[in-house]
């Protein structure tokens, strides 16, 4: 089982003809669309659609929002009996678009969890935790990772592009994933550090004790954000859980995440696992341990 700790949101995306001003008044947009958004949102649904067992540790508005997030993750086959329902959460998250600008009106909150719902002892050698860096790492938080990880339980450290690494999350992951264009340093030798280049749509490596066990080079395409990189990281949890070896699930994830690159959205940008199955070849290697 992969429990999956981030936000969920629906996202409200706008692109206005005109600047937003402080004095805008009728703004002419064309269409919105409705998407699901947050970190732990995609990370959850890309290792489902990979064949993971998952459920998502977050915390949920009670409003319409929040009862249609819940229905999208209910059908994409996620448990959501981790999920806190609160009243006063926002299920919201508004975007207004103008020309490459982006205005995030409503933006999420990533330190709202429920991870009291799921106790520490539920967890063992057969789970794996796939967390953000983008939460606070704060004395319960990290009190709850360290009796998980005393379980023997993976934690998997996801870093959104943009944020700064974490030394205390970094020092009880078994696992970090984040891109090229991040800043990380002095992680612990046991970790095995995997880097995307431009988010997986470049390909990836892994290395261990700062030597390369695995790079994986792709055919260039454009594109990266954190929607990619948060689809890379959902499909490579899901590879290791089910103990693929570290050059299928490199691929398979940078495969997941090239495919992404073609669809317009967050959660309508991943794929399933059958349009991955015939893109993807190459023998068999060595597994993370």
């Amino acid at each position: 089982m992969i429990h999956v700790i981030g936000n969920i949101a629906i996202n409200i995306d706008a692109q206005l003809n005109e600047p937003l001003t402080p004095h805008s008044s009728n703004e002419i947009a064309n269409p919105p669309s409705l998407d699901l958004t947050g970190h732990g949102a995609l990370q959850a649904i890309s290792a489902a659609r990979c064949g993971a067992r998952v459920s998502l540790v977050s915390t949920i508005g009670t409003d319409l929002l929040g009862q249609y997030a819940l229905d999208i993750l209910r059908k994409e086959g996620v448990q959501t009996s981790a999920l806190g329902k609160d009243p006063k959460q926002s299920s919201l998250a508004i975007s207004l678009n103008i020309l490459d600008q982006k205005t995030n009106i409503v933006a999420l909150d990533d330190n709202s969890l429920s991870r009291d719902i799921v106790p520490a002892d539920h967890f063992n050698a057969r789970n794996m935790v796939v967390i953000s860096s983008a939460h606070a790492a704060d004395d319960a938080l990290l009190s709850w990772l360290k009796q998980i990880k005393s379980n023997e339980a993976k934690i998997m450290l996801c870093l959104p592009l943009g944020k700064s690494l974490d030394k205390n999350l970094a020092a009880l992951a078994d696992i970090i994933v984040c891109d090229e264009s991040s800043e990380v340093s002095d992680i612990n030798d046991d970790v095995y550090l995997i880097t995307t280049k431009s988010c997986g749509t470049q390909g990836a490596s892994a290395q261990k004790a700062g030597k390369i066990a695995y790079d994986l080079e792709q055919p260039k395409e454009q594109g990266c954000d954190d929607v990619i990189l948060d689809i890379f990281c959902g499909f490579f949890a899901a590879c290791l859980q089910a103990c693929l070896p570290l050059e299928r699930s490199l691929k398979t994830a940078c495969t997941a995440a090239t495919l992404s690159v073609q669809n317009h959205g967050a959660y309508n940008a991943i794929p399933y696992l059958g349009y991955l199955e015939d893109i993807i070849e190459g023998p068999y290697e060595k597994a993370i341990a």
